[in-house]
């Protein structure tokens, strides 16, 4: 008779072998919050543009991200990366730069 558990091992193996490739799969976000129009860059080569919110997830190495208001007025522009410190400017054209 054969062993039923002998098929089960390599199986669960299989199954935590790939859990663990998925968790470990680690993808950046760049949470940018605002009440007027503002434009910026992701890595100095990925170009973002937007009114209001806006939410991105980034797939390999997030380096850094600037965004800045394209209006001369004191509405806000927020930015934060994954959970981390959000920042704010009110400044006409104001600029925000962030490394992670």
């Amino acid at each position: 008779m054969k062993n039923p558990m002998r098929r089960a091992l390599p199986l669960a193996a299989l199954l935590l072998a790939a859990a663990a490739l998925v968790t470990g799969c680690k993808r950046d976000q760049v949470h940018v919050r605002s009440n007027t129009f503002w434009d910026g860059t992701i890595n100095g080569t990925i170009h973002i543009s937007a009114f209001g919110d806006k939410d991105y997830e980034i797939h390999g190495k997030l380096g850094c991200v600037t965004v800045q208001k394209q209006l001369g007025d004191t509405l806000y522009l927020r930015l934060r990366l994954n959970d981390g410190v959000e920042e704010e400017t009110r400044a006409p054209m104001g600029v925000i730069y962030q490394c992670r």
